[in-house]
């Protein structure tokens, strides 16, 4: 059985001199008041932009070829390796949709070719 270190009480126990109240620099930021900063022309705090309202989404269960499979995998991999942009397969595949169903004249001439 391995036998526990001494550990010196001051390393994790305050003595009574630590103890005692801090001194007013030394006081919690809460309780310090804190004076107005003025900015100058070049300092101006930036307007909040308010986020865009989140769309709501819900599972939706695809089956894909073999080759749309691979080409989802490879667009995701260039995206990433090329452009510099992390995406999933879910969000390329919901621009893809959105895109084909933008222009149903075309999306049904390419289905009625498959």
């Amino acid at each position: 059985m391995r036998k526990r270190p001494e550990i010196p009480e001051d390393v994790f126990f305050e003595d009574a001199e630590a103890a005692q109240e801090p001194e007013p620099e030394q006081q919690p930021k809460a309780t310090q008041t804190r004076q107005p900063r003025s900015y100058t022309r070049r300092e101006q705090p930036t307007p909040e932009v308010e986020p865009e309202p989140a769309v709501a989404k819900f599972p939706v269960t695809l089956y894909l070829t073999e080759p749309v499979l691979y080409r989802l995998e490879e667009a995701r991999f260039r995206l990433l390796t090329e452009h510099g942009v992390k995406t999933s397969k879910s969000a390329i595949a919901n621009y893809a949709l959105s895109s084909a169903l933008q222009d149903l004249d075309a999306t049904a001439d390419a289905l009625r070719e498959d």
